[in-house]
């Protein structure tokens, strides 16, 4: 709805207010989410989620603009029925796999149904003329760059904002609050940056500042892998202060070079094809270093697993810029 709103000149500054918007609220939810978790019940979170969907269902059904351009296309409900089946079972396979085992029938059942259903939606999407998701998009470099970065993105975000703050809590003995002030300096700086990276982005194009952020974000988890078991705070400072530089072009330039890949008609399911990747990405972020974390003990008190958690990380960081070297081309090159 943003690129579509806006010139291709200002699309990145557009975005990168959009995404500064969010990195702000992504700013002040784990605080507030302390706040809640001592002052009244964990359980409070959720009924301050209902109360923020009930307001924001009604502010789209009184702002958003939400008629059709043109004559609206057939819904694809078996792709619906297909996708819906597939992402499933693998989330629920990648959620139980350490309670069940990964060489129980029912992980190895789920995996394998997860992944056929994958490929018969494919299968039939490619066939299908109105199909739920494009993913015929993926025939093209760039778009097969921006998604398989964005995939390395969210596992690495993901993976970090849910296991830095069990560090804090479980390794260094912070309250939910004090761990979420500990968590800050990671996240604060990222609005301003997330606006700095749309400028560079309309300026220069998607793929440096990308590769710039991947790059950062690399340096700066292989910084805390090496100074975790150290049980100093001060140490990890570094590290957390340049995540907010590296994250933010990370998402808002590879953003805005899709909106750009793209033409109109087809962004809502070049965005929609590049979402559902990402929230796989989040998912397997947070099974994979589940799996190093808790591998032993429910929770682990050691900072070993932590830091090799970290090292998975800044991996999966450096693929998202290999994505990005590879598969994006600089601007004024053809995509």
């Amino acid at each position: 709805m943003v690129a579509n709103r806006v010139s291709q000149e200002d699309r990145g500054r557009a975005i990168g207010v959009y995404s500064a918007i969010g990195a702000t609220v992504f700013t002040l939810g784990p605080l507030l989410a302390g706040l809640l978790t001592e002052a009244i019940d964990w359980r409070a979170l959720f009924a301050l989620e209902a109360a923020l969907a009930g307001a924001l269902v009604l502010v789209g059904l009184l702002r958003v603009d939400n008629r059709p351009v043109g004559e609206p296309e057939p819904f694809d409900r078996r792709g619906l029925v297909l996708l819906m089946t597939a992402l499933t079972s693998l989330l629920v396979a990648l959620m139980q796999a350490m309670a069940w085992g990964w060489d129980s029938a029912a992980t190895i059942v789920l995996f394998l149904a997860g992944l056929a259903g994958l490929g018969a939606f494919a299968a039939l999407e490619l066939r299908t003329r109105y199909p739920l998701l494009d993913v015929g998009l993926l025939r093209r470099r760039t778009l097969r760059g921006i998604v398989l970065a964005m995939f390395a993105a969210q596992f690495v975000i993901t993976g970090f904002i849910i296991y830095i703050a069990t560090y804090f809590q479980h390794v260094l003995g912070y309250g939910p609050l004090v761990a979420s002030l500990a968590l800050l300096p990671a996240v604060i700086t990222q609005p301003l940056f997330n606006i700095a990276a749309g400028r560079a982005t309309d300026r220069i194009g998607m793929r440096t500042p990308a590769l710039i952020g991947y790059l950062v974000t690399a340096a700066a988890m292989a910084w805390l892998a090496l100074t975790l078991d150290n049980g100093n705070y001060a140490l990890l400072l570094p590290g957390l202060l340049v995540l907010g530089p590296g994250v933010a072009p990370m998402f808002t330039s590879l953003l805005t070079g899709l909106a750009n890949a793209v033409s109109a008609e087809e962004r809502g399911d070049a965005n929609a094809l590049v979402l559902t990747v990402r929230w796989i990405g989040a998912a397997a972020g947070t099974m994979v270093l589940g799996v190093v974390i808790y591998s032993d003990e429910s929770v682990v008190p050691n900072a070993d697993p932590y830091a090799t958690a970290m090292a998975i990380l800044s991996a999966a960081a450096l693929m998202g810029a290999l994505a990005c070297f590879i598969l994006l081309r600089p601007k004024g090159q053809p995509q």
